[in-house]
């Protein structure tokens, strides 16, 4: 018999109802992926996004040993060679048994969802942005001639000319991410030949490095800043990573000032808890994609949540366009990238996207905490357990994705199932998520359940799976591929594993035992 933990029950933090139940202005204006115009952070770090490869499955799998050193795990090599499956029964066991881990986001009646969605339901998104006509010199002579009637018209003080050569530069940069992004998937964030007939590149010099401004459809660069930047590549860098921003936001509509991905600012000035992590995170993901550059700059602690999630979903299928979505401005992408299938489901993600916003410390994160009047432990105490359920959300869906993968199959190994098992573990640990008694408790659970059945159906004991595997955790120093995953998305957790090194060698929730809970 299986003991069930409900998770993070808001009774949990009666003593803080009040802090929960102060209003933060205004409503969610991002159907919760986004909402706010940019703010550029302070510089961190990434992990690169492979090349897409195609390649056969099995072929690779049978060419693993020739690019990897395989574990030995003596008294075990037998075992994790045999091959490891589930049948239909055993699937719909663990799918019902998992959807009995409830989830709930202490404090989540603040994120004003509801009234997100209710919002979001009347803006027109028709427009596709993925069609359009622009060269780069094209964008040049439109750009110069915005930026002269703009400032002509405004005024302003705050922004300035950019030299020729430096704004000729930039609009390069700006064209090749646009067509960069839009060889490699459907944009549907506005009209983007209207943004771009409508784009501003000007100069700043008050904060940062660059911000993208929807709202006036500008670009603004601080060039002394960059400079600044020890970097050969900073300008491209930081260039690539606003135009994606160019590319999530939608402009000015009939109800809202602007938007990202699925979230708007409304027209009555109505933002409530802006979701910064996807929008900003996929901006910094997907620029050193485009440019192959693994250097450090923006958003290292963001980053780690990034992939998490992938690690979590990888074996979903599409896990490694997680960054797309921040394009895309219909929440069904966003339900189906996170396999939504009930309404309880599109809740429980859209809680844990605003989550992520909050544990990982946006400027937003810091007005929420301000608004809900919270002090520094109890903040601290807040973000832990949302960090918990957060990792329990991703947990839930990967070990439903793998017993899916499993089902009627003999041709997985055990050790392809450890591998992908060992990597979730170790990015949810890294992204420090995996930190309380009660999600290593439904953690086990799940992962308890299906190495017994493997068990079960290779006529061996429980234990010794159990044994196995944590030999092979203790035994890995390096990134064994599995063939249930595609050559690309071995070649994105190789890149994870590496990133993450021997941080978590040592740190693994299946030899919690204490944590354990099975009949």
């Amino acid at each position: 018999m299986i003991r069930r933990i409900k998770i993070f029950s808001i009774d949990k933090f009666k003593t803080k109802q009040k802090m929960f139940k102060v209003a933060f202005a205004g409503t969610i204006a991002a159907a919760v992926l986004s909402g706010c115009s940019s703010r550029f952070g302070s510089y961190e770090t990434h992990i690169d996004t492979p090349v897409t490869y195609e390649t056969n499955v099995d072929d690779y799998a049978n060419n693993m040993t020739n690019t990897y050193e395989e574990i030995d795990l003596g008294k075990y090599n037998s075992l994790i060679g045999t091959g490891a499956y589930l049948d239909s029964e055993d699937v719909a066991s663990e799918i019902a048994n998992i959807d009995n881990i409830k989830v709930t986001y202490a404090g989540s009646e603040t994120f004003g969802i509801d009234e997100a969605l209710a919002n979001y339901s009347k803006v027109d998104r028709s427009d596709n942005s993925s069609n359009f006509s622009m060269t780069t010199d094209e964008l040049v002579k439109i750009v110069k001639a915005n930026n002269s009637k703009y400032l002509q018209e405004t005024g302003t003080k705050y922004y300035e000319e950019l030299k020729d050569k430096d704004l000729e530069q930039i609009c390069t940069y700006i064209m090749n991410t646009v067509n960069y992004q839009t060889s490699k998937t459907n944009i549907s964030t506005g009209n983007l030949q209207n943004k771009l007939n409508n784009l501003k590149v000007l100069s700043y010099s008050s904060f940062g490095y660059a911000f993208n401004n929807p709202a006036e459809d500008i670009i603004a660069v601080n060039m002394k800043g960059i400079d600044s930047i020890d970097k050969d590549n900073a300008l491209e860098r930081i260039i690539s990573h606003e135009s994606n921003h160019f590319l999530q936001a939608d402009q000015k509509g009939d109800s809202y000032e602007y938007g990202y991905g699925t979230g708007y600012r409304f027209n009555d000035g109505n933002t409530g808890m802006q979701n910064e992590f996807l929008y900003e995170v996929s901006a910094e993901s997907m620029a050193m994609e485009q440019l192959n550059d693994d250097g450090i700059l923006l958003y290292e602690n963001a980053l780690r949540g990034l992939n998490a999630i992938k690690s979590s979903y990888i074996l979903s299928g599409d896990a490694l366009e997680l960054e797309h979505l921040s394009f895309q401005n219909d929440i069904n992408k966003v339900y189906d990238y996170f396999n939504c299938e009930t309404e309880e489901d599109k809740m429980e993600i859209l809680n844990m996207l605003n989550a992520y916003n909050l544990t990982k410390d946006f400027p937003s994160a810091k007005e929420y905490f301000e608004a809900q009047n919270m002090n520094t432990s109890a903040k601290e105490e807040y973000k832990n357990s949302l960090s918990s359920s957060i990792a329990t959300t991703l947990s839930k869906n990967f070990y439903k994705d793998l017993a899916h993968k499993l089902e009627n199959r003999n041709d997985y190994l055990l050790k392809d199932v450890f591998s992908v098992v060992r990597m979730q573990e170790m990015s949810v640990i890294y992204d420090r998520s995996g930190n309380s008694e009660e999600f290593v408790a439904n953690y086990n659970v799940m992962q308890d359940e299906l190495f017994n059945d493997i068990a079960e159906n290779m006529g061996v004991d429980y234990q010794d799976i159990k044994s196995a595997y944590m030999e092979y955790v203790n035994s890995m120093t390096s990134y064994q591929p599995s063939s249930l995953l595609s050559e690309e998305e071995n070649n994105y957790m190789n890149k994870l594993y590496n990133s993450i090194g021997g941080y978590v060698n040592t740190n693994t929730f299946s030899v919690q035992s204490e944590y354990t809970h099975k009949m």
